[in-house]
């Protein structure tokens, strides 16, 4: 599987400490490749996912590769846009 992001992800990804940023992308890279890792599915959704790195979170969309939608703090990464 290949792995994307959208503009807003890598805006978000850009903005993340350095060793939090590599090892987050290291941890959706290294589910890409073998389906390892913390990957929750997200309840009420079709095909959403999240992985977490400390106090880090990424959600994905997985159907034949992943593309990263949302990587934000724990506290925020759930909060709907009203």
């Amino acid at each position: 599987m290949e792995v994307s992001y959208t503009n807003a992800a890598y805006r978000s990804l850009k903005k993340l400490p350095p060793q939090d940023r590599k090892a987050l992308m290291e941890k959706i890279e290294t589910y890409a490749k073998t389906g390892d890792g913390d990957v929750v599915f997200m309840v009420g959704s079709k095909n959403s996912y999240r992985i977490r790195h400390g106090k880090w979170r990424a959600i994905f969309e997985m159907e034949d590769d992943i593309l990263v939608v949302k990587i934000a703090k724990r506290g925020e990464i759930y909060k709907r846009k009203r």
